[in-house]
Order: structure tokens, then sequence, then C-alpha cells
């Protein structure tokens, strides 16, 4: 498909929401692997007795493992017919309004704000996303995410 017909397909869906992942859960166990490989060794996210007498109640996942957590929701969505990859190319706007206790369901959605071209052979697209709490009405992290997908 031609980049020109591929933008404006993909501008009609600006504003609407195209993406709406399955609920997940983070496990402790997930959160254990995430403190070893980044060093977030915080005894709010890892020390489970502790963490049960602090101000939430039990250990909460981090703020940035929850933000990561929407790449196999965006990963199995086909938001740019004919992309043959895509990279994460920033954020902007980054907030985490809730904290996220670790197992309790969450669920993303994803608008796209803006699609321009990247180059002659590639599509940027700016979403906002917002992390769901399941039982919440205040999200657990709302985003700009700015992918590049590649034709």
């Amino acid at each position: 498909m031609p980049l020109e017909q591929l933008l404006t397909g993909l501008e009609a869906k600006v504003g609407t929401e195209i993406i709406v992942g399955d609920w997940i859960t983070i496990t402790q166990e997930q959160v254990g692997a995430w403190a070893e490989a980044t060093g977030d060794n915080q005894w709010i996210h890892v020390d489970v007795e502790r963490a049960t007498a602090g101000p939430y109640g039990g250990t909460i996942v981090p703020g940035m493992q929850v933000l990561a957590s929407f790449y196999p929701a965006l990963s199995r969505a086909s938001l740019v017919p004919g992309a043959t990859g895509g990279v994460i190319y920033g954020y902007n706007r980054i907030r985490w309004p809730s904290a996220t206790r670790v197992g309790t369901p969450l669920r993303h959605q994803f608008v796209p704000q803006s699609v321009e071209a990247a180059g002659e052979d590639g599509v940027q697209v700016t979403m906002g996303i917002t992390v769901e709490i399941e039982g919440e009405t205040r999200p657990a992290c709302v985003a700009e995410i700015i992918a590049r997908y590649f034709l």
C-alpha cells in the first residue's frame, strides 16, 4: 500500500479507541524478576511481609513495569497494515495516578493521537494509553507512546 494511502487510512483512526487489551495480572514473581533486571529492589515492591504492613497493604508493581506491560496488547494489534516491524520511539506525559497492587487485573486502552510519515518507508504514530485497574476509577498509568513502524 502506498505510504500516502496508508497515512490517510490511519489518520481516520485518530481520536478513536482502537485497541483494548485483555485483562492481565502482574505476579510477585514477575515483579521480582523486574527488580532483579533493573535494580529496583525497593521494599514496597519485593518485601511482601513489610509491604503488607505498609501504606498499600501489600506489594505494588513498579511504575515502569506497569507502563511496560502494554507491549503484548500493542504487538497483537494490527495498527499499521503491511508493517514489517516497529519500535517504541519515545514517551510523553507519563503519570501514575494510582499504585497497582501486585496481582490486581490491569487492562490497556490505546487511542491514536497523531500519525505522520517517518522517512520514506515508515510511519510514526503517537498514541494515548490508559492502564486501567479493575474495579477502580483512577487509572494505574496514563501516557503518550510514540511508535515507529517500518513498511
